[in-house]
């Protein structure tokens, strides 16, 4: 067993990229035509699944450090993590190429869409109505 697996376990919760990187690998520009194997295209998910496993606990390690004792993971945990894992060259690049999805925005709560308690329940029992009559089907 290998430190990803025994970090993260069999991966089986990870996402399958092999689509993605089709596209991508058929779509390179290379000088030389090129085909692709089936071989090569699961060597890359597993490698990226492996990547996404040694980023994701450098994070932690980050967040674990956060002088801020902050609970939740943060972009700036993954670009920190990038760092300790020695991707300080992919975290300056992510800052410069991606600032926006790198910087933590409060999220704000969902309000109740401006109705009133008597609109939602009024709602809700339109909504039961139409659910019960789709079963009678």
């Amino acid at each position: 067993m290998d430190e990803y697996e025994a970090s993260f376990g069999d991966g089986a919760d990870f996402v399958d990229f092999s689509g993605d990187l089709r596209k991508m690998l058929k779509t390179a520009d290379t000088k030389v035509e090129h085909w692709l194997s089936q071989d090569a295209v699961d060597a890359l998910n597993e490698a990226i699944k492996a990547f996404i496993g040694v980023i994701s606990e450098g994070s932690v390690v980050a967040l674990e450090n956060d002088k801020k004792k902050k609970k939740v993971l943060s972009p700036e945990h993954v670009v920190a993590g990038l760092e300790a894992k020695g991707f300080g060259e992919i975290a300056r690049e992510l800052e410069k190429n991606h600032g926006d999805v790198l910087t933590a925005r409060k999220r704000k709560k969902k309000d109740d869409d401006g109705m009133t308690e008597e609109q939602m329940l009024e709602l809700q029992k339109k909504l039961f109505a139409q659910a019960k009559a789709k079963q009678a089907f």
